[in-house]
């Protein structure tokens, strides 16, 4: 289980319950890199192996077509899911995603918001699959991805 850094705890006067610490660890990892703000990307569930993540849709977002491009639901997708898997070691833990896969089942425009919910469904060591789906404002399914992880805890500080 994810131990939260030293600073969650002053976020609120009362005890967090666990999900409080791993969203509000989440949520600093993610204002660390300016790339989930500058694209809108946000929090908005956290618990042990399971990670939503939204974002609103603007024409920043959109290729040349004007749907969403498959690399912003890419990176939309990987969020959630390297989060989930984060949320099963400890918060010193890093993670590499090794595999990624979308399947793309119909297009997110300008408007719509995208929720990509993300799961750990398998662990074995330090490998972690996980699987999320992306769905729009109407709960329609847009993808699905899957992803394979590697999870890298720091070494041990020598004697």
């Amino acid at each position: 289980m994810l131990q939260p850094g030293p600073d969650a705890a002053a976020v609120t006067s009362a005890p967090a319950a666990p999900e409080d610490a791993l969203f509000t660890w989440i949520e600093g990892r993610l204002a660390g890199a300016p790339l989930y703000a500058t694209l809108g990307v946000r929090l908005v569930h956290a618990e042990p192996g399971h990670v939503v993540c939204s974002m609103d849709v603007a024409a920043l977002h959109c290729n040349v077509d004007g749907i969403v491009h498959g690399g912003i639901s890419g990176l939309l997708a990987d969020t959630a899911l390297g989060f989930a898997v984060r949320t099963t070691a400890s918060d010193r833990a890093t993670n590499a995603t090794l595999q990624a896969q979308m399947t793309y089942h119909r297009p997110g425009r300008v408007g719509d918001t995208l929720r990509a919910s993300a799961r750990v469904t398998e662990r074995a060591g330090r490998m972690v699959y996980a699987e999320c789906t992306i769905t729009n404002s109407g709960d329609e399914t847009l993808a699905r991805g899957t992803s394979l992880n590697l999870l890298r805890e720091p070494d041990p500080a020598p004697d």
